[in-house]
């Protein structure tokens, strides 16, 4: 599957929850947490240390995980 027509991956607004299927999720959050390891290594390699870019830069890895994972999240709850 091409991830970029996961819409678990699509930047948007609105969360596409008809389009989400069950074959998208494990695709989309492999992609994410290979993403933010690339990102916590930059992270690591970052000085001199500084607010944005090591606290901002976490939170920010956070924010785009939590993008992937909340989606499949309500899903499973509403289900």
């Amino acid at each position: 599957m091409e991830l970029m027509s996961n819409p678990l991956l699509v930047p948007c607004d609105d969360i596409l929850f008809e389009q989400i299927r069950a074959e998208h999720i494990e695709p989309a959050l492999d992609s994410q947490i290979q993403l933010s390891k690339v990102n916590v290594q930059n992270i690591k390699n970052c000085t001199p240390r500084t607010w944005e870019n090591t606290v901002q830069a976490f939170e920010d890895i956070r924010l785009d995980l939590l993008a992937v994972f909340a989606p499949v999240a309500h899903l499973e709850a509403v289900k």
